[in-house]
């Protein structure tokens, strides 16, 4: 543990909550697709809701720099398609020239 996960840790509480079946089951859904843990999550939420200052990047942060990681792997690969197409049209092209010098 770092410490600033220490000094963090020095101002919390442990809770306990008796929540709907349905809620933790929406909880834990959306903090595993999120890659967090159910109490980041919580926390996060309720810091949204009561208009705290979060100590990590919001779930919405995360899940847009998670997108956009993706985004760009997907034009690097379009990039590089573009690039063998124009190569294999370049090709035909000299091979069109070549059949028409004949």
């Amino acid at each position: 543990m770092c410490l600033s996960q220490t000094r963090s840790m020095i101002h919390k509480r442990t809770v306990l909550l008796r929540l709907q079946n349905e809620l933790v089951e929406r909880i834990e859904a959306e903090a595993d697709a999120a890659g967090r843990s159910i109490t980041t999550l919580t926390e996060e939420v309720l810091s949204q809701a009561f208009d705290l200052p979060q100590s990590s990047p919001s779930i919405a942060t995360t899940a847009l720099q998670q997108q956009l990681t993706r985004l760009k792997e997907e034009v690097t690969g379009l990039s590089e398609q573009l690039v063998a197409v124009q190569q294999q049209l370049t090709r035909l092209e000299e091979q069109v020239r070549g059949y028409q010098n004949n």
